[in-house]
């Protein structure tokens, strides 16, 4: 695994441009398993070919279910292959995902979009 860094502009994707929307993950406490990345992806010393995105941030390779946001979610048990950009009690309005490139150098994007701290008010 190799760490880069993004230095240009932020191009969103957007379900014209070709990215899918995990319509299971919108909403509050909301998530979609079994999504495809398209390659095999090495993380963690585990290679993955799907993953699950949860609209309070963050994502796992192993999760099949999502959980309640503010909870432990990091414990010495599943799900431990987890990336939590925005891990929060939040509310997501569309996430999607887009797999690109040539096979080798392919890479996968998630995208939380409006994304908003969840609050009784938002029932």
């Amino acid at each position: 695994m190799t760490r880069s860094i993004f230095v240009g502009d932020f191009i969103p994707i957007t379900v014209l441009g070709g990215a899918t929307a995990a319509t299971a993950a919108q909403g509050d406490d909301a998530f979609a398993a079994a999504l495809p990345i398209g390659f095999s992806f090495g993380y963690t010393g585990s290679s993955y070919t799907s993953f699950g995105v949860s609209s309070n941030g963050w994502m796992s390779f192993t999760a099949i279910a999502g959980t309640a946001a503010n909870t432990n979610l990091f414990t010495t048990t599943a799900p431990n292959a987890t990336l939590a950009p925005w891990f929060d009690d939040l509310t997501s309005s569309e996430i999607l995902y887009q797999t690109s490139g040539t096979p080798g150098s392919q890479i996968t994007i998630v995208q939380w979009t409006s994304l908003s701290y969840y609050t009784s008010q938002l029932k």
